[in-house]
């Protein structure tokens, strides 16, 4: 028996939301930390009317969105794409010029397919070990917030090599050790509402003026 997984069943949804979607609209896509951006609260608490659509995937990796970059962002045609991906690529011993290597194909394939697309990448959020659940302690043994600053330098270099914006939030995130802050995160990781103002605050007039 074949098993779907739940990053599966994602994308055939998007696939079939994707038939109802205006092209050329603003488009979110990368992993979880993207999928659960609440942008169209922060949108409608700021009185901001839009098309937005969120192509994020929980659990996604740099060669995940590699496989799905047609119903992720290329099928949708956006105007603007906001995109953060390969936090889970640190989530092992991989190597940052493999991230790098393939952030650097995924956007190559984006420029290519729509050249009159407006990217913004965002900057890796810190994450706060002490705030884990327990039993998820071992996630932080490699996706350390040393590794996720160097891997923010490797990226944001190649972003400005590329001419792409990048948005870093990151001094409005985290507390006085350098961890995200704790009242900002559910599990050490992911961020409440709250931890995604700073980051929407600096996207704002980039999108929308």
């Amino acid at each position: 028996m074949n098993v779907v997984s739940e990053k599966d069943v994602k994308l055939m949804r998007y696939e079939r939301l994707n038939r109802l979607a205006l092209r050329g609209q603003v488009v979110f896509a990368g992993s979880s930390l993207i999928e659960q951006f609440p942008v169209h609260e922060l949108m409608a608490a700021k009185g901001i009317s839009g098309i937005v659509y969120n192509r994020g995937i929980g659990g996604y990796t740099t060669e995940d969105m590699m496989d799905s970059l047609d119903t992720c962002i290329l099928d949708l045609e956006p105007s603007t794409l906001v995109l953060s991906i390969g936090t889970n690529d640190l989530n092992g011993p991989g190597s940052l010029s493999s991230l790098e290597r393939n952030v650097c194909s995924i956007l190559s394939r984006v420029e290519e397919a729509l050249p009159d697309t407006r990217m913004i990448w965002i900057a890796f959020y810190p994450v706060n070990p002490g705030a884990a659940a327990k039993g998820d302690e071992e996630v932080f043994r490699y996706r350390t917030n040393g590794r996720i600053d160097e891997a923010n330098r490797l990226l944001s270099a190649l972003m400005v090599r590329r001419g792409i914006t990048v948005v870093d939030a990151n001094d409005s995130l985290v507390d006085g050790n350098g961890d995200l802050r704790r009242e900002y995160t559910i599990d050490g990781i992911h961020m409440y509402a709250d931890g995604y103002r700073p980051v929407f605050g600096l996207l704002r007039p980039l999108i929308w003026g």
